[in-house]
């Protein structure tokens, strides 16, 4: 509300510019993701910066990488996701107040319109799909495994390690995570049942092949 940061474990665009200041003779950076997203408008920023840094980014997927933290991933020429991590895109969310006019509601339309078309613009690039095939995943808020991330192009490969080394990423239900035993909160993310159900089922066969 007043402009500040809020205290807590965020990004702001100052720290993030001063990050890349710490790296910037280096000709690669392994950027680490694990978000729930945030502001769209400083997620479009992070993403325009690391492609305008001309450096080569492979970014790892720890755990989640959703919303705003998805078009962050989207600048990077490599993404990597384990077994375990998921992804998610969306469309754009204003919050409204106040008593508004019908003219004043149509701008608020307007600006999710145009946030809405240059993510999408962002993901079409990254995953080789057409415009407005990622407006119709946004649309829908289309939650992805490690390998529907591939199989749409958001990520380029899935990494192998062993079993004992991976990060557990258990989604437990529609508002709860737990990323290596540590539960967070994910109740304002919409998770559809469809998706729990498609985890909760691959993760049932993945224990029938271990049998």
């Amino acid at each position: 509300w007043t402009g500040e940061p809020v205290p807590g474990n965020f990004i702001t665009v100052q720290k993030f510019k001063d990050a890349m200041e710490s790296v910037k003779n280096c000709s690669k950076i392994e950027l680490h993701l694990n978000s729930y997203g945030g502001d769209a408008t400083v997620g479009i920023l992070i993403h325009n910066l690391l492609k305008a840094s001309g450096k080569k980014i492979t970014c790892i997927i720890d755990a989640i990488a959703a919303s705003a933290a998805f078009t962050i991933a989207s600048a990077c020429d490599e993404v990597l996701v384990y077994p375990g991590s998921i992804m998610m895109c969306h469309e754009v969310r204003s919050l409204v107040w106040g008593f508004l006019s019908n003219d004043e509601l149509q701008e608020v339309m307007n600006g999710n319109t145009a946030y809405n078309n240059s993510a999408a613009a962002m993901y079409a690039k990254k995953s080789g799909m057409s415009k407005q095939q990622c407006l119709n995943l946004m649309n829908k808020t289309t939650w992805m495994d490690a390998e529907q991330a591939v199989k749409y192009g958001f990520a380029n490969g899935i990494i192998d390690i062993d079993e004992e080394k991976e990060q557990l990423v258990e989604l437990v239900n529609k508002t709860t995570m737990k990323v290596n035993g540590q539960e967070y909160d994910i109740s304002n993310l919409h998770v559809p049942d469809e998706f729990i159900q498609h985890i909760q089922e691959t993760a049932i066969n993945k224990v029938m092949l271990a049998v």
